[in-house]
């Protein structure tokens, strides 16, 4: 979920990150790192991140926080380009199978990314999450409804909202605005495809 609230005048970017006017966006880093940490504590051994397009720093920030998280484990990784349309991540679902066979974990860009990959895996006969945990990021009203329901991380789209605009009104009264960005915490939205806690 991205987009800039605008007026002609004024602007706000809601999960984008710009330092030229004030911006609202969730914790791109913590959500990036939990997800790898909850793929490392449940059992995942070999992970792959779907990395979304360079120009785009929020994708940006949640991929090398995982990164980061990953370096520092002794599990075997391995990143894929991916791009946010459904198609492309297709695409790069299918490449992800031929070229990691061996995947047992990944860590998508966004929830498009992880059903595409969701949708190829069971294609595949993979059993899910016993033999491939997928964790998205976004928590999209579809993710629940897929099967298996898919593992997210939520970013608290309804309040990201309501403080872009309650900015865009402040700018528009040339009201003080004492936080120019705002950055929102994010949280684990644990559904079908990852395993439970200490189920490893």
């Amino acid at each position: 979920m991205i987009g800039i609230i605008s007026t002609s005048s004024e602007e706000v970017s809601q999960n984008r990150i710009h330092h030229d006017f004030p911006f609202v966006c969730s914790d791109q880093k913590s959500g990036g790192k939990m997800a790898a940490q909850i793929l490392l504590e449940r059992g995942s051994s070999n992970i792959t991140l779907l990395r979304g397009p360079r120009n785009v720093r929020t994708a940006y920030e949640r991929f090398f926080a995982a990164l980061e998280v990953l370096g520092q484990s002794n599990v075997q990784f391995q990143v894929l380009n991916t791009s946010f349309s459904f198609n492309g991540a297709l695409e790069t679902a299918r490449k992800l199978f031929e070229l990691y066979p061996e995947t047992d974990g990944v860590i998508a860009v966004n929830d498009i990314a992880a059903s595409a990959v969701l949708r190829e895996a069971l294609l595949q006969g993979r059993k899910i999450p016993d033999e491939i945990q997928i964790i998205g990021f976004d928590d999209i009203p579809m993710s629940q409804f897929l099967y298996p329901a898919l593992s997210t991380i939520h970013q608290p789209a309804y309040e990201m909202g309501k403080d872009a605009a309650k900015l865009l009104l402040e700018q528009l009264n040339h009201s003080h605005i004492e936080k120019r960005q705002i950055i929102l915490p994010v949280s684990f939205k644990e559904r079908e495809t990852t395993k439970k806690a200490g189920n490893s």
